[in-house]
């Protein structure tokens, strides 16, 4: 049996979420903004969650949100891949300037309230700020933004300038050429 579009908790973040049950698996197919996206989860699962750190939490949400990147629209979350994300070094500051910068340009054309985001209708992009970001507190989000825009790379409307897309074009061909590298040297090890 299952149960469509029923209002949950986002089982990592405990935050507002809908979810989809399946009584057959003990499953949640949870949609949450605070996990920028959708996951699976299973009940026993879920125990094992409710344990980890808040930092923990931030890594296991770059996971998913990694996981919906390659192609995975609801990733699911079990012991070893919590096992595995928690691993993962926390993303650097360059990283996470870049992640914010992709999220404001990508909603820049379609999104008007995400320049109210501190506002009470601004709630869905502090969230999915927080999580794109791997901000914990709302206050890591806070500065974040706040040196984004001292450096120039955001106006005060949290519009991306164009100092701020030179630096999207360069970490984009960054990570191309990081790509690029990779497949020839797995090709030259006979490995592709």
């Amino acid at each position: 049996m299952i149960q469509h579009n029923k209002q949950c908790k986002c089982f990592i973040w405990d935050t507002e979420a809908t979810g989809i049950y399946s009584v057959n698996d003990d499953s949640w197919v949870v949609n949450s903004v605070r996990s920028a996206g959708r996951y699976e989860i299973t009940g026993e699962v879920v125990n094992y969650v409710e344990k980890l750190s808040l930092w923990e939490k931030a890594k296991l949400t770059t996971w998913l949100i990694e996981q919906r990147k390659k192609g995975d629209p609801s990733p699911k979350v079990s012991v070893s891949v919590i096992c595995s994300a928690v691993e993962n070094e926390e993303m650097k500051h360059s990283e996470r300037i870049n992640c914010l910068l992709d999220y404001l340009h990508n909603i820049e054309d379609t999104e008007s309230n995400v320049r109210d985001w501190m506002g009470q209708n601004g709630s869905h992009h502090r969230l999915e700020m927080m999580a794109r970001t791997e901000s914990v507190f709302l206050l890591d989000l806070f500065i974040l933004i706040n040196k984004v825009k001292k450096s120039g790379l955001v106006d005060d409307a949290l519009r991306v300038t164009l100092s701020g897309k030179e630096n999207l074009s360069e970490e984009n061909n960054q990570s191309l050429i990081g790509s690029k590298v990779e497949k020839r040297s797995a090709m030259s090890m006979g490995l592709n």
